[in-house]
């Protein structure tokens, strides 16, 4: 293999040789992590593995489906249902707001679609635990936000800065032909993100999924572009990592934790009690009769007694005997089956009611029941708002090198907006609303709270101020509807 640039090793290596080991650890997604992932996957897709005796299968799974009774996704949708990013407002020291940047990046989130696609980010850092987002240019050079698979991912962050990534990294498997691969093999590529640039490397797949070791090539692309992008602001200093970590509970750790982690178990035995239940109900849910000391009747020719609906039995042999066995009472199923739904509901800080429905609280009542869940969600608010006003700015960067029509001062500051997620209805909104505007809270705040933008209200307020003063133009401009003789005429009739 031949040498390569000194930019091209890791910084830490004193071989002027590829560094073979680091580039393996970038590309090795540990097991344990890849194992949570599929096993929290499957949970949220309801592919439980549940285990059903044949007769089972056949009521239970007769259209292929595996069969389960999934409270798992309601868990996650719970939460990711009131995860919602409305806009970012901006500060700049004494000076105010910086009203245009919040133009342009409000532009730029519809631009490029992330009300969509912060969903998909949502869903994928909850039920996994990590989702990550990389920030880079399209090839129009504007900024785009495209969401990672978290198996694809690994990050490293820095022992004294422990918020601050040092390197990031992608791997993938592909068939795409290039200057290095005409053929169109499967090869394994990996990206590895530096603060000053992008590396790009790939070696052939083994099919196994491991990909062996060592091996590493420098990749070029079809378009000719360098194995290395530089990744700096035009006075060169770094542009920093563009990818950026939404990681759930991390805990002490770089990566986060599913938060159905500790649903699981409880979904498990749920699916137990069910299945446990389904099967008394069809062996013992109606009352069944016997007899002994009676030859039952059979067709001419037959070997197997017939056996009718309705048949009434009469015998007066002194041995005949018959009786009825009592159904079985599936109460204490039902009572545990509720039991292990209200332990779900409370290991996960999810309100019953969005579990198993039914009437829905009202008042203080539906505020005291969802006040885990909202606070679970304000809590991530404001870790992951950090990381989505991170990437804006990042965005922003990127878009003023590239000599976008936006302006980042060095002191700016910006704050990510979020939809309440307290269930709150119209009357007690708009009545909250007008009590803290007279507390002094602006406008604009208020109306993004009740899911407006605040721009978009401007501008519809200022198309019917225009609408009605055009209108007003117009009757002074007819004047009055009849002649005067004919109004004089009409008032003296």
């Amino acid at each position: 293999m031949p040498v390569l640039p000194r930019f091209l090793r890791r910084p830490s290596s004193p071989a002027a040789t590829v560094d073979q080991d680091f580039l393996d650890e970038c590309a090795t997604i540990q097991p344990r992590r890849l194992a949570g992932y599929t096993t929290a996957q499957a949970f949220y897709d309801g592919d439980h593995n549940t285990k059903l005796t044949d007769r089972a299968k056949k009521f239970l799974q007769q259209t292929g489906i595996p069969f389960c009774e999934n409270f798992c996704e309601p868990v996650v949708d719970a939460m990711t249902d009131r995860l919602a990013v409305t806009g970012f407002l901006t500060g700049l020291g004494d000076e105010g707001r910086v009203e245009a940047f919040e133009q342009w990046a409000d532009e730029l989130w519809q631009r490029c679609r992330l009300d969509a696609t912060q969903q998909m980010l949502w869903q994928r850092t909850v039920t996994l635990g990590d989702g990550f987002v990389l920030v880079d240019l399209a090839p129009d050079g504007r900024p785009r936000f495209t969401v990672q698979q978290s198996s694809r991912v690994n990050v490293a962050y820095s022992d004294e800065t422990p918020d601050t990534l040092e390197w990031a990294s992608k791997v993938w498997v592909t068939s795409k032909q290039g200057p290095l691969n005409p053929g169109g093999r499967p090869i394994q590529r990996l990206n590895v993100y530096w603060p000053d640039r992008v590396e790009k490397w790939y070696r052939l797949h083994t099919g196994d999924g491991s990909g062996g070791a060592g091996g590493w090539s420098a990749w070029v692309d079809a378009d000719g572009e360098d194995a290395v992008v530089p990744w700096t602001r035009p006075d060169g200093a770094p542009r920093g990592v563009p990818v950026f970590h939404f990681a759930n509970k991390p805990c002490d750790h770089d990566y986060g934790r599913s938060e159905i982690r500790g649903t699981i178990p409880q979904q498990e035995l749920l699916n137990k009690l069910v299945i446990d239940l389904a099967l008394v109900l069809d062996h013992h849910g109606e009352p069944q009769r016997w007899v002994t000391g009676v030859e039952p009747p059979r067709e001419s020719g037959q070997a197997v007694p017939s056996w009718a609906i309705g048949d009434l039995w009469v015998s007066g042999a002194p041995e005949a005997r018959f009786g009825q066995f009592e159904a079985a009472n599936p109460e204490g199923l039902i009572s545990a089956i509720e039991g292990t739904l209200s332990r779900i509901a409370r290991r996960s800080r999810t309100p019953l009611h969005l579990l198993v429905g039914g009437d829905m609280p009202s008042g203080e009542a539906l505020r005291s029941a969802e006040a885990g869940l909202v606070a679970k969600v304000k809590g991530r608010q404001g870790s992951w708002g950090n990381r989505w006003e991170d990437a804006i700015l990042y965005a922003a960067n990127l878009a003023a090198d590239e000599g976008g029509d936006v302006v980042v001062p060095d002191d700016l500051i910006v704050s990510c907006q979020w939809q309440d997620p307290e269930s709150r209805n119209e009357k007690e909104q708009l009545e909250a609303a007008i009590l803290k505007h007279e507390l002094g809270v602006s406008k604009d705040t208020l109306i993004r709270e009740l899911g407006y933008d605040p721009d978009a209200e401007r501008a519809a307020r200022a198309s019917d101020l225009e609408e009605a003063q055009a209108m007003m133009v117009r009757v002074f401009d007819r004047g009055p509807d009849q002649p005067d003789d004919e109004q004089d005429d009409r008032v003296a009739a």
